[in-house]
């Protein structure tokens, strides 16, 4: 039997138009004192999920626990997908113009999962999922312990949600646990 106990949560909620929206988030950026030179390449699903799991890894835990890097995974879920970035892709083709490979790239929303791999590096199962709302979620995350082994997960929902002119990401960090002798009641599943 196992469950979830999580270990720390981060959230960041910006809105604006796209202009407005990279301002802010190169400031929050700047103002975390991150040395990561590829950030500024990144799309805004990618830099809000970036900087939201910069906000949720604390560094002692990463010191103290000294999770093996091939138990950590990080499984992210959103509405839309990677539809901001389709748009600017698409916006290229229409003006018969070939996107820039930095463009094309940012097209799939799992880039996020990359680029905190390669950030921290981690070498766990990663996954980006497409979801209505997010009460899948737990769902989700429950049958991915049943088919991959991990021992902590960031998780959380990334959200660029440009018709609305909002991005937001609330994340968590958790540890699997394991449970012997549940209550009968409690809602467990079966490893």
């Amino acid at each position: 039997m196992f469950g979830f106990k999580t270990i720390n949560t981060a959230e960041i909620n910006l809105s604006g138009d796209v202009p407005e929206l990279e301002v802010q988030l190169n400031d929050l950026y700047s103002s975390m004192n991150i040395q990561y030179p590829k950030f500024y390449k990144m799309n805004l699903l990618c830099k809000l999920g970036f900087l939201t799991c910069e906000k949720l890894i604390p560094n002692d835990w990463k010191r103290d626990v000294q999770p093996a890097p091939d138990k950590i995974a990080t499984i992210f879920f959103n509405k839309y997908a990677s539809l901001a970035s389709d748009h600017f892709h698409h916006k290229y083709l229409h003006e018969d113009q070939l996107p820039s490979p930095s463009v094309f790239v940012y097209t799939l929303p799992n880039i996020l999962n990359g680029e905190l791999a390669i950030r921290h590096g981690w070498t766990g199962y990663n996954a980006f999922f497409a979801a209505q709302n997010e009460e899948e979620m737990d769902y989700v995350l429950h049958n991915a312990r049943i088919s991959q082994v991990f021992d902590y997960v960031v998780t959380g929902w990334v959200e660029t949600d440009l018709s609305r002119k909002k991005i937001f990401a609330r994340m968590k960090l958790m540890e699997v646990t394991t449970n012997q002798s549940p209550l009968k009641d409690e809602k467990q599943v079966n490893d």
